[in-house]
This record gives C-alpha cells, sequence and structure tokens, in this order.
C-alpha cells in the first residue's frame, strides 16, 4: 500500500518553503547587520577624521596616553626610591655596626653621662657645690662670724675644698654606680648589647666621670666668682687668668682620680663596697705618701693642687710640666689596668 507523504511523516513542501523563507529572512537580518556594521565602521572612519581634522582633540588624546606613561615612571621611580631607602637602612645598620673606637667610646661616654643625670643626687650634687660660696658669702657679711673668707682668695679656698673632698667623692660615688652597681643591678649586660666594644664602654664611662667632674668644677667657679665680687673682690686682686687657668688644670688630678675609683669600682662586688674601695684606695696612696716621702713625687695624690703653679707673679714652668706629666702617666697605666680587668671579668 502506498502512503502518503503526511502519513509517512515526510516533510511537506510546505514546510520547506516556510524553512526557506526562514533561512532567507536569516539571510536578510545578516545583511542588516553587516550593514549597521557598516555604518558603525564609517561612523569610526568620521570620528578618526574628525579628530584628525581637530589637532586638539588630537593633542588630548596624546596627553591622556603620556599621562598613563608619565603614571608606570612614577611607579618606577617609587620603586627606585623604597629600593634607595631600603639601601639606606642598610647602610646606616652596617656603619652602626662598623663605628670607629672614637665614636664608641663618644656614644658610651653620652649614654653614662645621662644616665647619671638622670638620678636626682647628681643632679642635686651642682646645687649643693653652688650653694657652698654663697653660705660663705653670708658668713664674710656676718658681723658676728668667727669665720672669714678673704675676697682676693676665694675661689683658691674653694677650689682647694673641691681638689680634696669633693671631687674625689663625686668620682668615686659614680664609678661606683657606673660599674659595681651596673654589675650587681644586671645591668651591665644592657650596653654590650649595642655595637660597642668592652674597653670602649669602659674609656666612655670614665670620660662620662670626668665629664661631670668639669661640670662641677665650672658650677663652682662662676658661684665663687659671684661670691667674691660681692665680697669686695676686685679682678685684679682675684687674678682673673690665673682663677681660670688654676680650675682648668684641676682636671688633671681630677681624670687621674677617676681612672683609680674606676679601678676600684671594678674590683668590687656592689655599689656601696665599690665607693668604700675607692676612698680607701685614695687614703692609702696618700698614706704612702706620707709615709714614703722618696716614693711620693710618682703619687697622683701628691699632684691634686697642681694649680698651685699657675698662682703667683710667676708660673713654675718645671713643676707644672712635671705634674701634668706624672698624672697623664698615672691616669693612663690605671685606666689601662682597668680596662684588661673590665675586660676579663664576667657581667
Amino acid at each position: 500500500m502506498s502512503m502518503t507523504d503526511q502519513e509517512a511523516g515526510r516533510p511537506t513542501g510546505k514546510r520547506f518553503e516556510r524553512g526557506s523563507g526562514g533561512i532567507g529572512s536569516g539571510a536578510k537580518k545578516g545583511q542588516s547587520v553587516r550593514s549597521e556594521n557598516a555604518a558603525y565602521s564609517d561612523a569610526g572612519t568620521a570620528v578618526l577624521g574628525a579628530n584628525s581634522a581637530n589637532p586638539k582633540a588630537g593633542s588630548v588624546g596624546t596627553v591622556e596616553v603620556g599621562g598613563g606613561a608619565a603614571e608606570d615612571d612614577g611607579q618606577a621611580r617609587r620603586g627606585l626610591s623604597g629600593k634607595a631607602a631600603s639601601s639606606g637602612k642598610a647602610n646606616r645598620t652596617g656603619s652602626g655596626a662598623n663605628l670607629s673606637v672614637g665614636a664608641m667610646i663618644g656614644r658610651s661616654a653620652e649614654v653614662e653621662l645621662r644616665k647619671m643625670l638622670a638620678q636626682f643626687k647628681y643632679r642635686a650634687l651642682p646645687v649643693l657645690i653652688a650653694l657652698v660660696p654663697l653660705a660663705v658669702l653670708l658668713l664674710n657679711r656676718t658681723s658676728s662670724s668667727f669665720i672669714r673668707f678673704s675676697p682676693d682668695n676665694l675661689p683658691y679656698t674653694l677650689l682647694s675644698l673641691a681638689a680634696y673632698i669633693l671631687l674625689p667623692l663625686a668620682a668615686c660615688m659614680a664609678a661606683a654606680d657606673l660599674f659595681a652597681g651596673e654589675r650587681e643591678r644586671g645591668e651591665l649586660k644592657i650596653p654590650l648589647t649595642r655595637p660597642v666594644s668592652r674597653p670602649a664602654l669602659a674609656i666612655g664611662k670614665i670620660a662620662a666621670i670626668g665629664i661631670y667632674q668639669a661640670g662641677l668644677l665650672a658650677v663652682l667657679l662662676v658661684m665663687s666668682l659671684a661670691a667674691a665680687f660681692l665680697s669686695g673682690a676686685s679682678p685684679g686682686g682675684i687674678g682673673l687668668p690665673a682663677a681660670l687657668g688654676a680650675y682648668v688644670l684641676t682636671l688633671l688630678p681630677a681624670a687621674a682620680i677617676g681612672a683609680a675609683a674606676a679601678l676600684a669600682s671594678t674590683l668590687a662586688r656592689s655599689a656601696t663596697s665599690g665607693f668604700l674601695l675607692g676612698i680607701v684606695l685614695l687614703a692609702l696612696l696618700n698614706g704612702l705618701g706620707l709615709a714614703f716621702p722618696a716614693v711620693s713625687p710618682v703619687l697622683l695624690t701628691e699632684y691634686v693642687t697642681l694649680y698651685k703653679t699657675v698662682i703667683g707673679s710667676e708660673i713654675a714652668w718645671s713643676q707644672l710640666a712635671l705634674g701634668a706629666g706624672i698624672l697623664a702617666g698615672c691616669a693612663t697605666v690605671l685606666t689601662t689596668m682597668q680596662i684588661l680587668l673590665f675586660d676579663s671579668r664576667e657581667v
């Protein structure tokens, strides 16, 4: 039996016509899309033509592109500057680790002096020393006072008091705190964590003691001159250049005494024993000079009043040179011994 096309399920011609009509409409749509694309292409060409006709608009586009390049260049420069900063930090770290001996000593002296001044007693001591000339001034102005000082000799009298008593006590106290005291409290390990050697640290501590003594002498000089002038003295009667030279020369025995106090404190185990041991050492040197006059010329305690060589009508140059040389030698020997002992002891 023959089946019709509809019964066999085969598509009829009408359906093919509809399909061909769909294909035709798709082709027409594709042509319309291509036409729109061509129109957009023509529009883009027109825009490009307009930009080429308007140089300013083109220059704006160029500036925008250049701005992007400038931004990239800025980022590159910031990257280089960041690397340079990192390199600078590394260089500073390396330089801190490779300080010269002089720089290490100077830094240590500054740190130790700040630690001293952070304590109340080291700030109070200059005030007490400044009050001594004022007390002498009041005694001179009191009519019923049994003690009177010559106004012209007042700076030298107070200098003798400082050279024999005040400066040695200050040196022993500071050395006891900076060496034996810090070892007792376990604080001596902290400075050694910095890029500084033990010898440089020891010299820096001794230098800090000397600087503090120089400050005390400066306070005493100013106040003693003020008290002398208020008591009726004149610059010619005092001998102002001689007074200045006397105070400056006293720094030499002060430095030697500071080195001796540092050595004594390094031998001690506590701040109290370090202070007492420094006093005992200076007393032994004085007693040794009295008991054995033959050895007294080489003892530092014999030149505590070295300033007397510049007082008077003429300067005793030979005694001044001898005393300065012996004091410098004693300070060098004592400092060397202290450094060797400090370097060998456990902290």
